[in-house]
């Protein structure tokens, strides 16, 4: 190769050269880096505990229903005429529960039912009964001896007149309604009007109290027990107090308990005894408790596993938990008024 030749390819080799050094000087300062994501910023949030109160309590329907402790029969035929009293009024003995055929029925006690005419001469525990009535009234001062004597005819007759029947002294079937325990609480069968016949309904004796009973889904039943308190929302306004009993489910998947306790007591007069009363009951599932109340989601977990709420400052306060209940908590350990952190909000 001539001089030339060698020449001139020296120096395209150190032009190449002198390129790749200023192309790789270039890159080594010029270095692209991936654009930065921008860094989201929350406000910090807080939370002032103040003075209240949690708990929780679940609202509950409630069924109330008069039961029927004995059908009693008519011991005659003939067609009601009248009827005093509305039904399920308490009657004492002595009193007229209707009229049949315009003759006065009377309410009495006694287990034994009236099945025949009684009359002077007649023995057994049907004329003891008549004659309890009788004493009961005033109408007879001697003994209840089951003994149909002259006695029992004079202090019949004296009954007879005062309740507006013929006084012959002889009590027909249809005349006496033995009832069992009185008072007792009675609800005349047929209407006014109405024709009965001799074996056919005539009065139901009910239960002294009515049955209470409470309906709920399978979700609400499993925070329930046995024995919890129920208030139930009375007519009137009033708070009748129980407790709720064992659960059974029904066909439908449902869950009933039946309610004790002292209810309804003495206004229990206030329920209708025909069909059934709706009506409500609360049972609180979390009892109401007072005190310093914060959000459940600023307490946090020390190590020690002792709950802590974080304060303003950044530091954390030792605090023990007394209730919890949608979401918020009341602990002890911590002044009202103070300032507490609240954890941020993840990024979006």
């Amino acid at each position: 190769m001539s001089d030339r030749r060698r020449i001139a390819s020296m120096l395209t080799a150190a032009a190449i050269l002198g390129g790749v050094a200023v192309a790789g000087y270039w890159a080594g300062t010029n270095v692209v880096a991936p654009p930065a994501l921008p860094v989201a910023e929350h406000a910090t949030q807080t939370y002032t505990a103040e003075v209240g109160s949690v708990g929780r309590s679940d609202r509950l329907p409630v069924s109330v229903v008069w039961p029927t402790a004995r059908t009693l029969f008519a011991a005659s035929d003939g067609v009601v005429t009248s009827i005093p009293y509305p039904p399920g009024a308490q009657l004492a003995a002595g009193d007229v529960i209707a009229t049949i055929d315009l003759h006065p029925v009377v309410v009495a006690a006694g287990a034994v039912p009236m099945f025949r005419t009684l009359r002077k001469g007649d023995e057994g525990p049907d004329v003891e009964q008549l004659q309890g009535l009788l004493r009961a009234l005033g109408f007879l001062a001697g003994p209840a001896d089951g003994r149909f004597g002259e006695a029992t005819v004079d202090a019949t007759k004296r009954w007879q007149r005062s309740v507006g029947s013929v006084a012959t002294g002889v009590v027909d079937p249809g005349a006496l309604l033995f009832v069992g325990q009185v008072p007792a609480r009675l609800v005349v069968v047929p209407g006014v009007g109405a024709r009965v016949g001799a074996g056919s309904e005539l009065v139901q004796v009910l239960a002294d109290r009515p049955t209470f009973t409470a309906t709920v889904s399978p979700s609400t039943r499993a925070e329930l027990q046995t024995g919890m308190a129920i208030v139930i929302e009375a007519p009137g306004g009033d708070a009748w107090r129980g407790s709720l009993g064992t659960f059974e489910v029904s066909d439908d998947g449902r869950y009933r308990a039946t309610i004790t306790g002292t209810l309804c007591g003495r206004r229990c007069d206030s329920l209708p005894v025909a069909g059934e009363t709706a009506l409500t009951g609360s049972v609180e599932i979390i009892p109401t408790t007072s005190g310093v109340v914060v959000p459940v989601s600023a307490l946090v977990q020390q190590p020690s596993g002792r709950p802590a709420v974080t304060l303003s400052d950044g530091t954390t306060r030792p605090v023990r938990v007394l209730a919890e209940a949608d979401g918020f908590a009341v602990v002890d350990g911590l002044p009202a008024g103070t300032v507490i952190l609240l954890p941020s909000p993840p990024a979006p």
